[in-house]
This record gives structure tokens, C-alpha cells and sequence, in this order.
């Protein structure tokens, strides 16, 4: 009897040697270095280690999180605008943001609701643009004089992307109204013209929205919520 508990004493801690030293070297190949996978393969007590370092590990431990968010939002309004081209590329694209999702979507959740909001901001944001854009024309045909002026709410919107590191966009969207501004009022014009074609415009970027809708909820599994109080 003696013998049989010996036996299986010997079997059961070698079971937990082998285990231990697979799962080290599962857990440094999925999660870990390929130094440390050689040092697991070559050096038992490494891959031991590591097998129970699988239970606190994190994987977020020194990632640069302004950096990280920074890319990832400008990867978010990369899928906005390519699924928002006239011929998209929707196999590949779907491919992409399937995998694109999936990551960020396992972020801390702090991350990703950051993540969210920086992009949904920046649909409204786009949308209230050309909602003004597009009025200010309609009464530019009435007064003969082109006006391009922001909405607070808007401007609101330009402080949280700014805190989205897209403080570029914001100014390359400013100059491209200075300049309009600029040509629809030193041209000698037909305002009716305008009109048409604005409200032609228009109607294509409502279209484009809908595809915005779309694709946040490819990003994020959830519809583009009603946007939040800035202060909020």
C-alpha cells in the first residue's frame, strides 16, 4: 500500500512538473517575449514560474497608453472614411476591423469608452459641419454673401478632440472654410447653382453618416450613442 501511495506521489508531482513547464512555455509564447520562450524550452523553473504568472499577469503592464489611444483613434476614423469611399474594398476591409475590434475592445474599459467617444464625438462633430456648411449656403442665395460661422455646440466638440490628439483635423477643417469662404465670395457665381449643388452635397453626406453609423458599430458592437453633455 505503501508502494501504491510512493507510486502515485512520484506520478502526480511529475504531472504537475510537466503541466507546469508546458504552460510556462504556452503562456511566454502567447503572452511573453521570444527570449522567453527560449529561457522556458531551456531552463525548467523558468516555464514553472511563468505557468503561475499566467494568474496575475497583465497585458497592458508598460504600454504607453497616450501613445497607444492616440493611433487607435486615427485607426477608428481610418475605417470611418475608407468604408465611406465610393468603391470600398469591403472584404478586405471587414477583415481588418474584425481583427482591429477584437483588440481594442479588450482594453480596460476605461480605455475604450475613451476610445468611443473620441470617435463618436468626431462623427457628430463631421456631421454638424456640413449640417452648417450646407445652411449657410441656403442663405448666402438669399443675402448674395457667404458666411461660414460655427455653432458653439460645435466648438465644444473641437475641445474634446483636441483631447483626442486630432487637433489637426480641426485646423485643416478651419482653413478648408477659410478658403471656400474666400472663393464663394470673390466669384462671380450663380447662388442658385450653389444651392443645388449643396443640397446635392448634402444628401450624399447624410448617406455618408449612415455609413458612419455603421462602421462605429463595427468598431464598438453598439449603436453610436445620442451624444453626451461636452461638460459631462
Amino acid at each position: 500500500m505503501k508502494y501504491l501511495f510512493n507510486e502515485f506521489t512520484a506520478t502526480f508531482f511529475l504531472f504537475l512538473i510537466v503541466l507546469g513547464e508546458v504552460g510556462g512555455i504556452y503562456h511566454a509564447y502567447t503572452k511573453h517575449s521570444k527570449k522567453d520562450v527560449l529561457l522556458a524550452f531551456c531552463v525548467p523553473p523558468v516555464a514553472w514560474y511563468l505557468s503561475i504568472e499566467f494568474f496575475w499577469h497583465d497585458d497592458y503592464k508598460n504600454v504607453d497608453w497616450e501613445k497607444k489611444l492616440g493611433n487607435d483613434v486615427r485607426a477608428c476614423l481610418y475605417f470611418l472614411g475608407k468604408y465611406a469611399e465610393k468603391n470600398p474594398d469591403i472584404y478586405r476591409l471587414n477583415s481588418e476591423i474584425e481583427s482591429f475590434s477584437k483588440k481594442i475592445n479588450g482594453y480596460p474599459e476605461d480605455k475604450v469608452e475613451y476610445l468611443k467617444n473620441c470617435t463618436s464625438t468626431y462623427i457628430k462633430w463631421w456631421d454638424l459641419l456640413s449640417d452648417t456648411l450646407a445652411d449657410s449656403v441656403k442663405k448666402s442665395s438669399v443675402s448674395g454673401h457667404f458666411k461660414f460661422i460655427k455653432s458653439p455646440e460645435t466648438m465644444e466638440m473641437d475641445e474634446v478632440l483636441r483631447s483626442c490628439s486630432l487637433g489637426d483635423i480641426i485646423e485643416l477643417g478651419d482653413n478648408t472654410y477659410e478658403l471656400l469662404t474666400e472663393k464663394l465670395n470673390n466669384t462671380d457665381t450663380n447662388r442658385l447653382q450653389e444651392k443645388e449643388f449643396f443640397e446635392m452635397w448634402t444628401f450624399q453626406n447624410k448617406q455618408k453618416f449612415i455609413v458612419f453609423q455603421d462602421t462605429y458599430k463595427n468598431l464598438f458592437n453598439e449603436d453610436l450613442p445620442v451624444l453626451k453633455q461636452i461638460d459631462e
